[in-house]
């Protein structure tokens, strides 16, 4: 992603560019889900755009996390659980990480489209945040912060496990 406004999508092993697909502004992330059939950016007006890989890279949904994250950038993680359509995002402006569930967005009834379900807010930190990830096997999720901890959070229940201490 780019802040020219455009994701590209490149063939890794020739160095084609496959795809290019237009932003409601300049993309600060992606991230792909674990099946490789979605694909979330992130994008300085604040918005998050969901795409589905498998429909060469149609456009399912827009939506905001975090309101008035205007040129703030967002960090995206989809966890790595087969069949779940978990999407982690955190955002530097704010202190707390939010879950979403964007099975809606892509199991559809017919040809309607359900929003993403907030289904998490992961509250602790006392700055914005640098990253979120899922661990490898989709159990916890890690958040950095500008306030120099990352906290360990157990990704069912959203209860913090861990805070870790002496980043400066």
């Amino acid at each position: 992603v780019s802040d020219d406004r455009t994701a590209r999508v490149w063939d890794v092993l020739s160095g084609t560019q496959c795809t290019v697909l237009s932003l409601p502004a300049g993309g600060t992330s992606v991230a792909l889900s674990a099946s490789d059939t979605l694909m979330a950016v992130g994008c300085s007006n604040g918005a998050v755009v969901l795409f589905d890989v498998t429909k060469g890279y149609k456009q399912l949904t827009s939506f905001v996390s975090h309101p008035y994250a205007v040129k703030y950038w967002y960090r995206l993680s989809f966890s790595p659980v087969a069949g779940s359509q978990l999407l982690a995002i955190g955002c530097k402006k704010y202190n707390e990480a939010k879950i979403w569930d964007v099975c809606g967005c892509v199991c559809t009834v017919g040809s309607l489209h359900g929003p993403p379900k907030l289904v998490g807010v992961l509250h602790g930190h006392t700055s914005g945040l640098h990253d979120v990830r899922f661990s490898g096997d989709g159990a916890l999720i890690a958040t950095a912060s500008y306030d120099c901890t990352v906290k360990v959070w157990d990704a069912v229940t959203g209860r913090e496990l861990h805070t870790l201490k002496g980043h400066t």
